[in-house]
């Protein structure tokens, strides 16, 4: 039995996307707790609240190039 490099791949990114989905789940809930946290002092100088905005727009973008990574491996399972 041998394993088909191209089908190898393919799964892979599926996997990969998945994963990512789940890491940008999990930043964008510890960006919201800590918003929750700290946002009693809304102000620029709380680093507690910009740390907690930062993970929320990082959870963001790494859910966005999850979809992309998912959409780019599925256009690539259908051309095989």
């Amino acid at each position: 039995m041998t394993i088909d490099p191209i089908q190898l791949t393919n799964d892979g990114g599926v996997k990969v996307a998945k994963a990512m989905t789940l890491i940008a789940w999990v930043l964008l809930g510890i960006g919201v707790a800590m918003f929750l946290m700290t946002m009693s002092n809304f102000r620029d100088s709380n680093l507690g609240l910009m740390v907690a905005i930062g993970f929320v727009i990082a959870g963001m973008q790494v859910y966005g190039l999850g979809t992309f990574v998912n959409l780019i491996s599925t256009k690539s399972n259908r051309n095989d």
